[in-house]
Formats: structure tokens, C-alpha cells, sequence
């Protein structure tokens, strides 16, 4: 497969793992006594149900498909391809490593104090603010391709912002809403990698 295909499939597997983000962002936030909100004291039969099979999607779909963003970033030549760009792909395979991790122990745990401090380190520092600020940063200074697209990873983490902030100022109920529509924006890296046609690595 080449890197025009490897890209075009990054992209629709990112944009995919969005929309599943977020719609658990919006079950979780009008399904009462969701297993987001709870402890697990208070879980039911349903709630437990749910809460496995939610981590089980993050494992296996979305937490991947951040990554497949990522990595399409690569495939599309907007890093390049020497050793920093490599150094980065590896930075985000940790931060997916560790992510997809987090949510395998809790499916079979629960809850696991280790798994997070995982969730933590992978997820929300590495994939959500490291990956997105240095993807950018390099994108832009290899120039590679459209402009607009150099700014994919970093419009993630803009919007992360604006969709959480105002979530502790209404309510922490909402968080996991704001959290959905936080990750549906990976959709617009997802997008650069899907239709990207001129970068140099496609072409070799």
C-alpha cells in the first residue's frame, strides 16, 4: 500500500474514531447516572455494562484512530521525513500505547489508580497537548503542505479549549458533551490527511 492509500485510510479511521467520540460524549452526558459521572459504588448492572463497552470502543477504535491522525500527518509528508519527524510518530505511539492501555485495565478493573495515571500521561498530555503543539510547530517549519492543513493538529487543541472551559463554568455534567466535540474536531485532521494530493511523500 502506498502513501497516498495509507493516508486516504489514517484520515476516514480518524474522522470515524471522532464521531464515535463523540457520541458517547452525548450518551454520557443525557443517559442519567451515566458511567462517566458515577463512582463505581454506584454502578448498576447496565451502568457496568456500558462503562466496559465504552473503554472496550476507546481501546480499540478511537484512541487508534487519534493515532491514525497522527500518523497520516506523517504519511502525507506534513512533518517530513527524516528523524524528527520519526522521533514524533514515535512520541504518539506512546501516547496511544499508554491511552489504549489505560482503557483495556479498566474494562476488566473498573477502576485502577494506575490506569489513570496512563489515561493521563498518554491521552491527555502526549495525544491532546504534545502531539498536536509539535506536529504543528514541525508541519510549519517543513512547509510541505497546504497551509490551512499545517494547522490541523493544533486547531484540536484550540478547540479543546473553547469546547471544555466553559464546561466547569455550566456544570461538570456537561464535560463529557464539550469532551465530544472536542475530539469530533480530530475529524479536520482526519480531513488534511484524507485529501491531501501534493506532499512529496505521496508521490514516492
Amino acid at each position: 500500500m502506498d502513501n497516498r492509500k495509507l493516508a486516504r485510510f489514517c484520515g476516514l479511521f480518524c474522522i470515524t474514531g471522532a464521531i464515535i467520540a463523540f457520541i458517547w460524549g452525548v450518551l454520557n452526558t443525557f443517559y442519567p447516572n451515566s458511567a462517566f459521572l458515577t463512582t463505581t459504588q454506584d454502578f448498576d448492572v447496565l451502568n457496568t455494562l456500558l462503562y466496559r463497552i465504552e473503554h472496550l470502543s476507546f481501546a480499540i477504535l478511537v484512541y487508534p484512530a487519534l493515532f491514525a491522525g497522527l500518523l497520516g500527518f506523517y504519511f502525507i509528508g506534513a512533518i517530513g521525513r527524516g528523524i524528527i519527524g520519526k522521533i514524533l510518530v514515535g512520541l504518539a505511539v506512546i501516547g496511544f500505547i499508554l491511552s489504549t492501555l489505560s482503557s483495556l485495565v479498566k474494562v476488566f478493573l473498573l477502576q485502577s489508580e494506575i490506569a489513570n495515571r496512563m489515561l493521563e500521561i498518554g491521552f491527555n498530555y502526549i495525544l491532546l497537548l504534545v502531539c498536536p503543539i509539535l506536529f504543528t510547530a514541525m508541519a510549519l517549519f517543513a512547509g510541505k503542505v497546504k497551509p490551512w492543513k499545517r494547522f490541523a493538529p493544533i486547531i484540536t487543541l484550540g478547540l479543546l479549549i473553547v469546547f471544555t472551559l466553559p464546561a466547569f463554568l455550566i456544570g461538570i455534567r456537561y464535560l463529557p458533551l464539550t469532551m465530544g466535540l472536542a475530539l469530533l474536531s480530530w475529524s479536520i485532521l482526519g480531513l488534511a490527511d484524507y485529501t491531501e494530493k501534493d506532499a512529496e511523500l505521496l508521490s514516492e
